[in-house]
């Protein structure tokens, strides 16, 4: 089973690489 803490830790990361795209598909709308 997942500790909640490594849960968090994996969303973080996740969300991290999610913030790293979002800047070159916006580039990629306009």
């Amino acid at each position: 089973m997942y500790n909640s803490a490594d849960i968090l830790e994996k969303v973080a990361e996740i969300l991290e690489k999610l913030a790293d795209k979002v800047p070159i598909l916006a580039d990629k709308i306009h």
